[in-house]
């Protein structure tokens, strides 16, 4: 009998934020934009009237990505005991 795990993901979108010289924004761009992942560059001072509960330094940048999501670590754990679970019953014969 098979067992069913069901993986929950759930779309929450991801705020990257740096300051200085800003290195990761730049490559996080770069990758974003070569893999078509829907995102949003936000300078600090529109950073602080969108995200008012933060205090962002005057010098930081940030990356909205949209498409961004969670996944609930209950269910994953599942999913990797059913997987242990499973390679219990499988016999692996290898010949030297």
């Amino acid at each position: 009998m098979m067992e069913k795990v069901i993986f929950s993901f759930r779309e929450v979108g991801m705020l990257w934020v740096e300051g200085g010289k800003k290195i990761q924004i730049k490559r996080g761009l770069k990758t974003m934009e070569t893999n078509k992942v829907s995102h949003e560059r936000i300078p600090s001072s529109e950073m602080k009237k969108r995200f008012p509960m933060f205090n962002f330094p005057d010098d930081c940048e940030g990356i909205l990505e949209h498409t961004a999501c969670s996944m609930y670590a209950s269910r994953c754990l599942a999913a990797l005991q059913v997987g242990l679970n499973m390679l219990k019953r499988v016999h692996f014969f290898v010949k030297y």
